[in-house]
Parts: C-alpha cells; structure tokens; sequence
C-alpha cells in the first residue's frame, strides 16, 4: 500500500499499479480478519479483472435480494 490514513475509525489504503495476485490475497484476508468485528473491506475502483477475483463489497447476506429490488424499483436502466 503505498498511501494510508486514518479518520474517524475508517482506514483507508490505495494500492498503486493495479491489482496484483498479492494484493487481491491481502485484501481477502483482511476482510476475514475483520468479520465479526463489524468491520468491512471494500474496493472503490478496480478493473474487471480484480472484481472476478474480489468482490467489492464482500457478502451483503440476506440483505441483498432486498437492495435489488430497491436498486431495481428506482433505477430500472441501472443507469447509476
């Protein structure tokens, strides 16, 4: 990571020249470090690549059916 900082409980890391097989394990095992804690990693930006190996948000549970079909009743051209 080549920039860090730290705010008000969120941290937040860029990782420069693109999403490396190490990075995309990091990023995994801080994730699974920080389940339970109520804890999240997410990616802002990636390429198509990294999000086939990295899923951005991680597991959204039962929730997601639900954001779906919100997603889908306000933006039915998932424009945004």
């Amino acid at each position: 990571m080549e920039r860090c900082g730290t705010g008000d409980g969120n941290w937040m890391g860029t990782v420069e020249g693109g999403p490396s097989r190490a990075s995309i394990l990091c990023c995994k095992q801080l994730r699974s470090d920080l389940e339970g804690t109520r804890g999240i990693v997410g990616a802002r930006s990636t390429d198509r690549g990294a999000r086939a190996r990295f899923e951005a948000w991680g597991n959204a549970g039962d929730a997601l059916p639900l954001m779906k079909a919100v997603k889908r009743q306000f933006d039915p051209a998932w424009e945004l």
